[in-house]
Parts: C-alpha cells; sequence; structure tokens
C-alpha cells in the first residue's frame, strides 16, 4: 500500500502497464525490477512502444555487464536512455 510507505503522492501504483507509463511525466524514468536475463528482455519490449525518445529504462535486475550494454546499445538508436 502507497499509502503506507510514506510515498503517496509521489509513486504511483497501476496495475495496468500501458496507463502507468501514460501517467508518468515526459521525459519518463521508468524504473524496472524483473529477475536478470529473459524478463528484462521481454519487459523493454512491452515498454518500447509506449515510450519515446528522451524517457530512459532503469533496470535494477542484477543483469550481466554485458547484458546491460546490448540493451543499451538497442535503445540508443530510439533516443532511450538505459542504465
Amino acid at each position: 500500500n502507497v499509502k503506507e510507505t510514506g510515498l503517496d503522492g509521489k509513486a504511483i501504483p497501476e496495475a495496468d502497464l500501458v496507463k502507468f507509463i501514460q501517467t508518468v511525466k515526459r521525459p519518463r524514468s521508468i524504473i524496472i525490477m524483473v529477475k536478470a536475463g529473459k524478463p528484462v528482455d521481454e519487459m523493454i519490449e512491452q515498454l518500447l512502444p509506449h515510450l519515446e525518445a528522451g524517457d530512459a529504462i532503469l533496470e535494477c535486475g542484477n543483469s550481466l555487464y554485458t547484458d546491460t550494454q546490448r540493451r543499451f546499445d538497442y535503445l540508443q538508436p530510439k533516443g532511450i536512455g538505459y542504465l
């Protein structure tokens, strides 16, 4: 519960991914916390159609550095940051 965390008004809880992305002010910074590996790639592919140049994905899943570099290289030409 967001109210119990003290983040009420600072965090946006939303079960629907598209609605969540639409509620974040541009340029958007989207934090993803999923298991490293294929789940990260799958999440990026779900996010990508709804992001635009200037947005950024911050991945906190302890990915292998070579995967991080590959994803950065994939997103950079689209104007999307990856950290």
